[in-house]
Order: C-alpha cells, then sequence, then structure tokens
C-alpha cells in the first residue's frame, strides 16, 4: 500500500513542528492515494485563525519532488488567472514540503489553504449545476491556454488518459465476468477509434480529474477546483471527457452530458473528430476508474472512497457502450459535419 500509516496525532506533531501555528483542530478528509487533513489552525505571527488542508502524498509520488514543485506553479498561476484554487503555504524554512517518515516508508508532507464551499458530490443533480461545471472546465481550459511546464509535459500516469491500453493488464481485478467483458470493449474501443488520432488533436496542460469531490459548489455556482495530484500534459479533449464521465455518475443519467458541453463550448467548440471519439474517451475514463478502483481496493480493503464510483460507474458504462453515433449525437447537442 502507498498510502502513508499517518494518524491524526501524527499530522499534527508534524505540522506543530514545521508551520509556524498551534493546530487547533483537525479531520481526516477522504482521499484516495493521498491522506488529506482539514486543519484550523492558530497563527503565531498575528495570533488570528486560519483553515488549511494537509496533504501526506503517497509513498510513490512523494519520490517526486518536481512533480509537486510543478503542482505548485500550476495553482500559483491559475490562482493569478482568477481561478479559485488552494495556494502552497511555506513551512519555517520557507519550503513547500518537507519529507517525513511515517511508520517505514518517508512521505512528502505540504500544506495548502483551505477553499469555501462543498464538494459537487453532495449535491443533488441539476441542470444549472451541470452547465456551471461545463462553463468553469472551459474557463479553466482559456485560462491554461499557451501554459507549459516541462515537467508536467514529460509526466506518465496510470491515470491519464492515454494509459488508457495499460487497463488490459488490470482486468482480472474485476471479478465479474460480463462487467470484465465491459471494461475490455470500451478499452478496445479508445484504442481503435482515438490512439490514432492522438497526434492530431490539440494538446495542452489540465487539471487531469475534474470529478464530483474535486469541484467546490455553492448555490450550484463552482467555487474552486482541489487535487491537483493527476496534472498533465495531453490532449485538452481528455478533460472535457473525464468531467463528462464524472457528472453522468453523479446524476446517474447519461444526458447529464449534455449540459456539461453546453456550458464547456461556450469558450471551446469541440471539433468535429473530437466530437466523434468524445463517447470512446468516456467511456475509457470509466472503465479506467472502475478497474483501476478494483485493482486498489485489493490493496486497501478499509479505503470506502476508492470504490465511491462503483455503483454508478457500471450502469452507466452498460448504457453507454450500446449507443451509437446518431443516439450520442442527440444525445449531447454534438455537431458531426
Amino acid at each position: 500500500m502507498i498510502r502513508a500509516a499517518a494518524t491524526e496525532s501524527d499530522v499534527r506533531s508534524r505540522i506543530s513542528r514545521l508551520y509556524p501555528v498551534e493546530v487547533l483542530k483537525i479531520k481526516q478528509l477522504e482521499g484516495y492515494d493521498d491522506l488529506n487533513f482539514f486543519l484550523e489552525c492558530r497563527s503565531e505571527d498575528d495570533g488570528a485563525t486560519y483553515k488549511y488542508v494537509c496533504k501526506v502524498v503517497n509513498s510513490q509520488d512523494s519520490q517526486k519532488h518536481e512533480i509537486v514543485e510543478s503542482q505548485n506553479r500550476l495553482m500559483e498561476y491559475l490562482g493569478k488567472k482568477g481561478i479559485p484554487v488552494p495556494e502552497p503555504v511555506p513551512n519555517n524554512w520557507l519550503q513547500y514540503f518537507s519529507l517525513e517518515t511515517f511508520g517505514t516508508t518517508k512521505h512528502l508532507i505540504r500544506l495548502l489553504t483551505y477553499l469555501d464551499g462543498s464538494k459537487l458530490n453532495d449535491f443533488s443533480p441539476s441542470t444549472e449545476l451541470y452547465f456551471n461545471v461545463g462553463d468553469f472546465t472551459g474557463r479553466l481550459y482559456s485560462a491554461l491556454k499557451g501554459y507549459k511546464d516541462d515537467e508536467l509535459i514529460k509526466k506518465k500516469s496510470t491515470w491519464m488518459l492515454e494509459s488508457v491500453p495499460d487497463v488490459h493488464q488490470l482486468l482480472t481485478s474485476v471479478s465479474t465476468p460480463e462487467l470484465r467483458e465491459y471494461a475490455r470493449l470500451a478499452v478496445k474501443d479508445f484504442e481503435d477509434k482515438v490512439i490514432p488520432v492522438i497526434p492530431e488533436l490539440e494538446k495542452g496542460i489540465m487539471h487531469g480529474d475534474i470529478n464530483e469531490h474535486n469541484i467546490l459548489v455553492r448555490d450550484n455556482s463552482v467555487m474552486g477546483l482541489i487535487d491537483f495530484g493527476d496534472n498533465c500534459w495531453g490532449p485538452v479533449l481528455f478533460e472535457i471527457a473525464l468531467c463528462v464521465a464524472y457528472m453522468c455518475l453523479h446524476s446517474n443519467d447519461i444526458s447529464t452530458g449534455k449540459h456539461v458541453l453546453a456550458g464547456y463550448q461556450i469558450h471551446r467548440p469541440l471539433t468535429t473528430v473530437e466530437s466523434k471519439i468524445i463517447k470512446s474517451c468516456v467511456c475509457a475514463r470509466l472503465a479506467q476508474s472502475l478497474v483501476l478502483g478494483c485493482h486498489a481496493a485489493m490493496e486497501d480493503q478499509g479505503n470506502a472512497y476508492i470504490l465511491s464510483s462503483q455503483k454508478n460507474g457500471w450502469p452507466v458504462l452498460t448504457k453507454l457502450l450500446v449507443m451509437d453515433d446518431t443516439q450520442i449525437i442527440d444525445t449531447w447537442g454534438l455537431t458531426c459535419e
């Protein structure tokens, strides 16, 4: 298991040593590979109370200091562009992370400012909400257009959509043969339709994981975006495809994609090629998320968050796979001339 064996007490003592604050409250939050903690602290500088999120990075990513530094640069850049994201907080040595030992493994520990708002996952489905999510994703695209970072450009990750073919090796993690076959079909479709056209797709830096747990909302308006652990470079279509996949999971309704895409295309209309392959990208992400979730659950059985997408994920994937291009065009309001 790559997650840190860290308790709230462990984190409290580390934060008190590393930062000029007194920890008043601490609560563990949900997370996949990283440990996340909500903190309420009193500053030793001005005596005021501030809220933070402490991230204890998984052991694999903790070996890649340069990736964490690239995440910090990206959050700083987006903040200056008016996109509400967390800000890295320097420690007593003016560093934005520290390498600490928890149990037998070393993990980076970092502090980020806390963004107000509730996770989209806690909200009921609505047309307005999904349109606003699409609009926000489009604004994010505009803010990131032209942004370059060598570390992110060369980054490779199991969770990148371009890594979907690797899912073949993990299909045995899915215990039900029928579901395993659905995942295999989605991966094969991605290999046949998307991989060949990747060279002609627009590329850029992406957040890489715009899902219902990473979007902060208030009154159906998007208030911010968190969790920058999956930032990457690749076809920008993948960003909105991932977003559509997760919003369909949240609503348990495939037609949700229409509202997300309507908001997004105010800022960036899909090309004809992108419109033809977005369904394949959405299905591939669903299969990737579901299979990786099954695989991770075998190693971290106590983490319910890992399997949070399973309930709606398989039904949504199954319905999408049997829809032909004409049905998708009509359902999502696409143009494929």
